[in-house]
């Protein structure tokens, strides 16, 4: 892991594990939400910086920073006159042998970047929640069974 798992971010545990959020726009996650921009088929950046996020997938550390991204997001399309997509947020726990490597990136102390295989984060899946908490599908104790 490039980050410790005792950083003081929320989604830490004593047994090592690591919680992330991702923002998707289904109720059931599929391998596609775990998806590069690279596998995904996405051009690379211009920026040679910026491959390695490229690469890469985004999470945040806490529940509240997916949602106030969501929040942001529906701001902004409301404001051009669109609709935003309905977001869910799923929750990964990586386990320090996870073969996943992980960092914090951008300016959101909260957001991070997240390597490895699509599948080995779609099997470590352990709950998805609604991107706003006053949305009544699904409660924040409602968890999808796992696939490990």
């Amino acid at each position: 892991m490039s980050d410790s798992a005792a950083d003081g971010h929320g989604g830490d545990d004593r047994s090592g594990m690591r919680r992330f959020y991702r923002i998707i726009t289904g109720p059931t996650p599929i391998r596609a939400d775990f998806l590069s921009d690279q596998d995904a088929g996405k051009p690379p950046p211009r920026n040679p910086d910026r491959v390695r996020y490229w690469r890469g997938r985004s999470f945040f550390a806490t529940v509240e920073a997916a949602r106030d991204t969501i929040a942001a997001r529906q701001e902004r399309a409301t404001a051009r006159g669109l609709m935003s997509p309905r977001a869910y947020i799923v929750e990964v726990t990586i386990s320090p042998a996870a073969p996943i490597v992980y960092e914090q990136s951008g300016r959101n102390t909260e957001h991070y970047t997240l390597w490895g295989d699509a599948d080995a984060l779609l099997t470590r899946v352990t709950d998805v929640l609604p991107g706003h908490p006053d949305d009544g599908d699904m409660d924040d104790g409602d968890v999808l069974p796992t696939m490990e």
